[in-house]
């Protein structure tokens, strides 16, 4: 019996951390920014995500983006990602 438990401990640890952390994290940004009118900058769009009650974890990869005008969420996404790495 004990062994079915210690695959779920391992299993979890392994969702919780690398690439599949990466995907949830621009889905989830992705949700508090949906309803902003594009093109945005980096302040409004922090704003509107403070607003959207988005977690700090987003709050803080927001605020390290790079200022500039975002055309659309993909753009959005791809600084984003490009600030994770």
């Amino acid at each position: 019996m004990q062994n079915k438990s210690q695959p779920d401990k391992s299993q979890q640890k392994k969702s919780q951390s690398g690439k599949s952390q990466r995907e949830i994290g621009m889905t989830e940004v992705q949700k508090y920014i949906k309803d902003i009118d594009f093109p945005v900058g980096k302040n409004e769009l922090l704003d509107h995500a403070r607003q959207q009650d988005a977690p700090d974890e987003i709050l803080e990869l927001m605020k390290n983006s790079p200022s500039q005008q975002y055309g659309n969420p993909s753009d959005v996404s791809r600084a984003l990602e490009q600030r994770k790495h």
